[in-house]
């Protein structure tokens, strides 16, 4: 009976032996069933803060042995050693054969750590969930590199937090990732290559929104049109083996489709070539248009009722004008947001310009002010209704107020529609927490961002002149007096003269109201101003000269480069009086603070190794300032343009092959001075694992481990042994179970 298993598990390993050989198989994750958990070791690797000395402690019983006793079973046993500076010949020493005591042995420290494919992202961690069912047929291809071989691609759908409306696709070819693991984590990376927009781009072309309706791709299942739309993605991924991870080296050297590349894996399986078709389809669309980040997934088409350019109608005393926006995606809030702060003043004034959902007047109106969406705050004006694909807005604004602030021959104004809800997306490149599991390019829930304009031009009413009366004298009009003034822009540390300033000087009084202009402190300039005056600007110097007597307000609107706004006032209000002497201006000084700059330089704590790839969180809730910045390749991180305060720094991603941080630094910033800051990380640690037979001493091969990690459940799956040895790097401290998942190559589990 013993030996009639074992003829049946010899027949069993041979032939899915010859399958292996004939194809390998590509899971967009692994696609592993892994054997059953025979035995668990208990790691703990504990850092103690004197010392770089890191120890592994193994408890457990190292005899590894199948329940069945009816199988002739060959003992296994795990030894963990440590490989003292890199020197190999330390994998030959003796094994432990004290069963059941505990084996100690200091773990080294990974010196070279392997370098990530990806730049560092932001703190906002997703959490990614793997299917259980796969596409109706199944599509095999070939790489151009030396010696290729074929590999089926298996694909089940990825969801975020399993979101229906999200997705995820594997950009790691050969990595495990949510397949196998039930769930992974991944870091959202908001740095996007161009080729990282053309994948999201192939994303957004195919599932699930069809975004350019290819032919044929409704005909197919939900999980073939996933499929296709991962093969489109695997076809660009497989030309840029330098930017994403591919742990088989498949390249492909051009952008065909030729049938010796993708190829269904059962011959003459019309559904799989029907999946192929759709995917070149997807592939040329989104290499094509590529994904904008700054718009999203949607397309908005803005009309209006005056030619479709944005320009007012007058209508009486008022401009008016009806705007239409259309988007492809259904959404359920939309918000508009100006860029001219004299659009909230008119707003929330006395209300100069309103806004109607609707057409004319007729319509709800709609107020300004500062709504919650998706937990975050928003200013502007909002619309919330149930999914929709278009809203109709009137805009309508008094006449007298909008001529005034026009300085040429028409005033503009920027704004943003903002469309939340629904079903609008945007496209995310992730990377995992973990660097030896997959990384996704992900579709989820978002808001889209278009940008257009609105503009007025006056429309003046022209009198004919007449003869005056038989017997009436006329008079003729005396010129009105002339006067001048001068700004100056100093900087508050040093008292010197700065140049880059812009200001607006406006006429406020009688006689002048038709005054308003922009002028830059900038050296050398020569500006003509109305009713015949001019402004010679040298650095940090405007004279205006030739200009209409009144009361005049000047006002800095944007400070020199690297300065903050003037201190106390902003504005500031001065009499023009008549003179003759061109010196006699009355003078109106502004002075600035420069801008503080904060340097933070990154360092291994034990070895002061400048380190690359750290993502830092600066903030000042004071000033509502938070940014984040990654390291570069010296290790710094240059903040310029800070204002004087407090600023704390923490790390949100550790460089690769380091603990991360949990320390908070303080900077404390002053006015034009330059703040270092110095922030230390502890390097991760590495496991050897060296199988060997327990009674020959012979290092075996083919073995697999899993090991996780106690308290945070990480798990990290080794490749088979190699020589008898296999390495796990870039471990957290802590405690870790060891558990052989495959057995060496001739020995049973």
């Amino acid at each position: 009976m013993k030996n009639k298993k074992n003829t049946i598990l010899a027949l069993i390993l041979s032939f899915l032996m010859i399958l292996s050989s004939i194809t390998n198989i590509f899971a967009y994750e692994w696609d592993l069933s892994l054997p059953p958990i025979i035995n668990d070791d208990n790691i703990i690797i504990n850092k103690t803060e004197n010392t770089i000395d890191d120890r592994v402690i193994i408890n457990s019983n190292t005899d590894i042995k199948d329940n069945d006793s009816s199988k002739d079973n060959t003992n296994n046993k795990i030894n963990s050693e440590i490989i003292t500076n890199f020197n190999k010949e330390n994998l030959d020493n003796k094994i432990n054969k004290n069963v059941g005591k505990t084996v100690e042995a200091p773990i080294v420290r990974s010196i070279e750590q392997p370098k990530s494919l990806f730049r560092s992202a932001n703190s906002q961690n997703i959490t990614l969930v793997g299917g259980d069912k796969g596409a109706d047929a199944t599509v095999s291809f070939k790489g151009d590199e030396s010696g290729a071989t074929s590999h089926a691609l298996i694909d089940y759908i990825t969801r975020e937090n399993n979101d229906p409306n999200a997705v995820s696709y594997c950009i790691s070819p050969f990595y495990a990732g949510a397949k196998e693991n039930g769930t992974t984590t991944v870091r959202i990376d908001n740095n996007l290559t161009p080729t990282d927009k053309q994948l999201l781009g192939i994303a957004v072309a195919g599932y699930p929104h069809n975004k350019y309706n290819i032919a044929g791709f409704n005909d197919l299942s939900e999980q073939d049109r996933y499929y296709a739309t991962l093969i489109a993605m695997e076809h660009l991924i497989f030309q840029k083996t330098g930017e994403y991870k591919n742990k088989k080296g498949v390249k492909f050297n051009d952008d065909s489709w030729g049938s010796k590349r993708w190829f269904p894996t059962k011959s003459n399986d019309a559904n799989a070539q029907k999946i192929i078709n759709v995917a070149k389809e997807i592939y040329n669309k989104g290499i094509a248009n590529p994904y904008d980040p700054q718009k999203g997934i949607a397309t908005i088409n803005f009309t209006d009722n005056n030619k479709n350019n944005g320009t007012m109608k007058v209508v009486g005393d008022k401009y008016k004008l009806t705007i239409t926006i259309k988007s492809d995606i259904e959404y359920s809030h939309m918000l508009l947001q100006f860029e001219d702060p004299k659009i909230k003043q008119w707003a929330t004034g006395d209300t100069k310009i309103q806004f109607y959902d609707g057409i004319d007047e007729k319509g709800k109106r709609l107020n300004w002010g500062t709504h919650q969406i998706d937990g975050q705050s928003y200013e502007g004006i909002l619309i919330e209704k149930q999914k929709r694909n278009t809203d109709t807005i009137t805009i309508v604004l008094d006449r007298a107020i909008a001529d005034s602030v026009i300085t040429d021959d028409k005033y503009n104004v920027n704004y943003t529609a903002k469309f939340f809800g629904g079903n609008m997306q945007v496209g995310y490149k992730t990377r995992n927490i973990n660097p030896s599991l997959q990384d996704y390019a992900t579709i989820t829930s978002g808001n889209a961002t278009a940008k257009n304009g609105i503009s007025w031009i006056p429309e003046f009413e022209i009198e004919t002149p007449t003869e005056p009366p038989t017997g009436i004298t006329t008079t003729s009009i005396q010129p009105k007096e002339k006067g001048g003034l001068k700004i100056l822009k100093y900087n508050a540390k040093t008292n010197e003269l700065v140049a880059g300033a812009i200001f607006k000087v406006r006429g406020i009084s009688e006689g002048v109201y038709d005054f308003n202009v922009q002028i830059q402190a900038s050296n050398g300039a020569e500006i003509p101003l109305p009713n015949g005056g001019k402004a010679v600007c040298k650095d940090g110097v405007i004279e205006i000269s030739n200009i209409n007597v009144g009361t005049y307000e000047i006002t800095e609107i944007t400070p020199p480069p690297n300065f903050d706004l003037a201190l106390g006032q902003n504005s500031q209000t001065v009499q023009v009086e008549g003179q003759t002497n061109a010196t006699l201006y009355p003078q109106v000084r502004f002075l600035n603070n420069p801008y503080g700059t904060l340097k933070i330089k990154k360092v291994d704590r034990v070895t002061g190794e400048a380190l690359a790839g750290a993502t830092l969180k600066i903030s000042n809730p004071l000033f509502d300032y938070e940014q984040e910045f990654i390291t570069g390749a010296d290790g710094t991180i240059t903040i310029e343009n800070l204002k004087q305060g407090s600023y704390e720094i923490t790390e949100v991603q550790a460089p690769n092959g380091y603990i991360l941080s949990d320390e908070t630094k303080v900077a404390i910033l002053k006015w034009g001075e330059t703040t270092e800051i110095t922030y230390e990380n502890d390097p991760k640690t590495s496991l050897i694992i060296t199988k060997i037979d327990s009674e020959t001493g012979e290092k075996l091969n083919g073995a697999r481990f899993k090991l996780k990690h106690t308290t945070s459940g990480a798990e990290y799956f080794t490749d088979t042994t190699v020589d008898g040895v296999v390495e796990i790097n870039n471990l957290e401290n802590g405690t870790y179970i060891l558990t052989e998942i495959q057995a060496p190559n001739g020995y049973i589990l």
